[in-house]
């Protein structure tokens, strides 16, 4: 018979405790609610960039813009001298006669108020959608890591078996035919599948 060494001993791998377990669990815990606040902080400075970018005002100054605005008023001061010709050789008061102008959009294709309000509704449902879906991420990690941390104390199958009871997904939300979409039906006539509706939802007479 081999006998055991001190090396053995060292070497073997201890079980987890008991207190490992709920340490470990209480840290799962802290760590989901840290990542929660992470993104709602995350998605909050996602929105106000946003607004930042809707709400971004070109400037007149910017060099670009400004050589087009000078080119701008440079034929409008032309244009306005022709018309102060036309307007004088006609007897015209230049007061009545047309005008020419340059206008600025300080805010671009944003400055339109019901385009900002659709941009930024797409935006903040983009957003709070993504928002939900790395919530989901985290509890099922959360989840799945407490699970493990309880499944490593089972021992017994009938406990083990308990562990992997949940139904699944599909079979939690099962899939929604036509012939049962169209079952649900109130009005007769936009059914697609006559004389068949009533047995789908349960109340024809057998």
């Amino acid at each position: 018979m081999k006998k055991t060494t001190t090396t053995d001993v060292a070497t073997s791998p201890a079980p987890m405790t008991a207190k490992e377990r709920d340490a470990l669990r209480d840290a799962v815990k802290l760590q989901m609610k840290v990542a929660r606040a992470n993104v709602d902080e995350y998605a909050a400075a996602q929105k106000a960039d946003m607004e930042g970018q809707l709400s971004k005002e070109f400037t007149a100054e910017d060099a670009d813009l400004a050589e087009i605005m000078r080119e701008a008023e440079a034929d409008i001061g032309k244009t306005k001298a022709k018309i102060d010709a036309m307007c004088k050789a006609r007897g015209i008061r230049r007061s009545f006669g047309p005008q020419a102008y340059v206008h600025f959009d300080y805010r671009g294709e944003n400055s339109v108020k019901d385009r900002r309000a659709e941009l930024r509704g797409l935006g903040n449902a983009n957003i709070d959608a993504r928002r939900k879906e790395a919530y989901r991420k985290i509890e099922t990690w959360g989840a799945e890591a407490q699970i493990k941390l309880i499944a490593g104390a089972l021992t017994s199958a009938e406990a083990k078996e308990f562990l992997e009871s949940m139904p699944t997904v599909e079979a939690l939300l099962p899939g929604l035919t036509l012939a049962q979409l169209d079952a649900l039906s109130t009005r007769p006539g936009l059914r697609l599948i006559q004389g068949q509706t009533d047995n789908l939802t349960g109340t024809g007479d057998e």
